[in-house]
């Protein structure tokens, strides 16, 4: 029973191909109720990023840099979202 929920969660949530700071988290493609704007989020310590690039600089890592953009609720990207913003290499396969 719980593979099956995990696999439906699964379907429904597509992740990166890289490892947040945290380590413990999966990045996640992420939409913006509001403003349908893509973004990446980890899905345990929420941090944000504003795209794939800016997810994997390690240099980010260092910097004082804005975790958390401000982004409100949100819901998961499609396949279809995330190839539109020429994100697909970073799809977790």
């Amino acid at each position: 029973m719980f593979n099956k929920i995990k696999e439906e969660f699964m379907l429904k949530h597509i992740y990166l191909n890289i490892i947040n700071d945290c380590c413990n988290g999966s990045l996640e493609f992420r939409v913006e109720k509001n403003t349908n704007k893509l973004f990446i989020q980890c899905n345990d310590c929420e941090v944000q990023y504003n795209s794939p690039e800016e997810a994997i600089d390690i240099n980010n890592i260092d910097k004082e840099i804005e975790r958390y953009k401000g982004y409100g609720k949100s819901r998961p990207a499609t396949l279809e979202e995330i190839s539109d913003a020429g994100w697909n290499e970073y799809i977790e396969k």
